[in-house]
């Protein structure tokens, strides 16, 4: 899995992992099935109530259109499979998206994947840096999963070769039991 290394004000180093193509896709394809069931409902109950076609189609288009871009802002970068999938968007600083870095990527969308059917962002995620498609590349965003990845080796009880210096020495004065409230907490 590709890292995604955020610098902080405060000159630490965190480290985020970039959701694969994969979990994209899945997710995806989890927002593609809402919004099928959403048509299915709606072009069902409307003509039951005796709705003009015009009435229909915008009941239908307008949320179509509007879905990614409405989740994101409302769900702090998800959408519906986002969410499932356990990805989110975010900018390469790290920080929570504004409102106009979701505009951008909503109207990139058409490009990326209404118009060429996904091959543009395909392409791009897995062939571009960062995992970004077109659309994250103008908004200078990206998009992180937030699944818990933890090797053996990351655990508490792994081996320090004998001639280890620490990079921070101060961290010398923290106990075990200290150490691993602060493992626990991040």
């Amino acid at each position: 899995m590709d890292n995604f290394q955020i610098q902080t004000a405060q000159n630490v180093t965190i480290d985020q992992n970039l959701a694969n193509y994969f979990e994209r896709a899945a997710a995806f394809l989890i927002d593609i099935l809402i919004l099928l069931a959403y048509i299915f409902l709606v072009s069902f109950i409307f003509p039951l109530l005796g709705s003009s076609s015009f009435t229909v189609g915008m009941v239908i288009s307008l949320p179509l259109l509007l879905y990614h871009l409405v989740m994101e802002l409302a769900m702090n970068g998800q959408s519906v499979g986002k969410a499932a999938m356990k990805i989110r968007v975010v900018c390469l600083d790290g920080s929570k998206p504004k409102i106009g870095h979701y505009l951008i990527r909503w109207c990139l969308r058409l490009i990326d994947i209404s118009i060429s059917m996904g091959s543009v962002a395909s392409l791009f995620i897995l062939f571009g840096g960062k995992g970004q498609r077109l659309g994250d590349l103008a908004a200078k965003t990206t998009v992180i999963t937030e699944k818990k990845t933890v090797d053996f080796t990351q655990t508490i009880l792994m081996e320090v070769p004998e001639n280890y210096v620490p990079k921070y020495p101060q961290v010398t004065i923290f106990s075990d039991e200290d150490m691993r409230q602060t493992k626990a907490i991040y």
